[in-house]
């Protein structure tokens, strides 16, 4: 990060912000009007956010503590409340329910690792590890496709299952370590 004084209204956090609004959006096009290709395409469009900021923090020299920080917290309030609404539209769905618990495999081995920094009180955040921002891409992506409906989700959903765990296990290392 910067040494000098953080700017906190800039381009990127603006972006990052607008996840939250986004993902509200497609919960809303999932949940009340069953509309799962509009409820898929919010979702799409809040996932191209945590790319866009990224991308804008870097190009216009934005790049702050606060918004690295802010990033991890949208991607999280991202997945998590798309993820229980989700639970909610698939409940009759056994098949669709296990795929979503598959995307969130790095939800499920970090959750204990939260658990474990807040007893020893050590930071909640680690540094942005690539796997993680990875892990977060193709996340979104299946989050997308099962939302969507795509016979062919199954593959991306293998795929973030995997990067999860090895997202999840890196969470879990740099927990230990800090330790």
């Amino acid at each position: 990060m910067t040494n000098k004084k953080e700017k906190i209204v800039n381009v990127p956090n603006f972006i990052t912000l607008w996840r939250v609004p986004l993902t509200i959006l497609a919960i809303y096009y999932l949940l009340f009007s069953g509309d799962r290709f509009l409820a898929a395409l919010f979702l799409a469009f809040a996932g191209i956010t945590d790319f866009l900021d990224g991308q804008f923090a870097r190009g216009l020299d934005q790049v702050t503590e606060l918004g690295a920080k802010f990033d991890i917290v949208a991607d999280r309030i991202f997945i998590i409340l798309f993820g229980f609404a989700l639970i909610f539209f698939f409940k009759n769905s056994p098949v669709e329910m296990l795929l979503l618990f598959l995307c969130l495999s790095r939800e499920a081995i970090s959750f204990p690792a939260f658990i474990y920094r807040r007893i020893k009180r050590i930071p909640l955040f680690s540094d942005a590890k690539f796997i993680g921002k990875l892990q977060t891409t193709i996340q979104a992506a299946a989050l997308v496709f099962l939302t969507w409906g795509v016979s062919w989700s199954i593959y991306v959903i293998g795929l973030s299952f995997i990067t999860g765990i090895f997202a999840g296990l890196v969470y879990w290392k740099d927990s230990v370590h800090a330790a």
